[in-house]
């Protein structure tokens, strides 16, 4: 029920070209030839990302000067190429995840990535709700066992592992920011009582809920 800000960037193909070419090319080369992207436009596999604090800061940066001096091209530019190296080296951590995945041919390889995207964004999105292996196959159509074998290989967890992990660190940031009874807390993240809640966060955080709360 919280008002919630977006922010959406969007960047020219010729300008993350640019981007791209200048991350991956040779320097000598580009020396030689400067203008030339022979790398093209990186892709992106579309896919929810926490903000680190280096992308928090380098967005942080860019509102403010919009805000305090208006648009300025130039100042825009300069902004952009650093939060678009950023976001390439993230992409790049991705292309590693892809590497996991159990096939042979690339483009099996890319296409169960997408689908295994596809399930991690659906568990951040439904946290609060219900939502069984099945219903979890039938959205990324990866049959049951397939999804578990190679969401664990990917992502190093097991789909329902995973979702218990965000509930928590969900529940980990309205513990520190709200002051919310701990049982409302445990219902809003998805968990059936306090109690289940209560021993879920204490053996990720190795602190019970309470103790957190004190830290704020």
């Amino acid at each position: 029920g919280e008002k919630a800000r977006v922010l959406s960037i969007f960047f020219k193909k010729e300008f993350a070209a640019a981007v791209f070419n200048d991350m991956l090319a040779d320097q000598g080369a580009m020396i030689a030839d400067p203008f030339t992207n022979e790398k093209g436009a990186p892709e992106f596999f579309q896919t929810l990302n926490y903000i680190d604090p280096q992308l928090q800061a380098q967005l942080s940066g860019l509102v403010s000067s919009f805000q305090d001096q208006g648009f300025q091209q130039d100042a825009m530019d300069e902004r952009l190429v650093f939060l678009l190296r950023h976001l390439v080296l993230t992409q790049q951590s991705e292309l590693i995840r892809k590497t996991r995945v159990h096939a042979i041919k690339p483009a099996t390889k890319s296409e169960i990535f997408k689908r295994l995207c596809a399930a991690k964004d659906i568990l951040h999105s439904n946290y609060r709700d219900k939502i069984d292996l099945d219903t979890l196959s039938h959205m990324t159509c990866l049959s049951v066992p397939q999804l578990i074998r190679q969401f664990k290989a990917v992502f190093h967890d097991t789909p329902h592992r995973y979702l218990t992990r965000v509930r928590l660190r969900q529940a980990a940031e309205l513990l520190k920011h709200k002051d919310m009874p701990v049982h409302e807390i445990a219902w809003q993240c998805g968990f059936e009582n306090a109690s289940a809640f209560s021993r879920a966060f204490k053996a990720e955080y190795a602190k019970a809920p309470q103790q957190v709360r004190g830290l704020r």
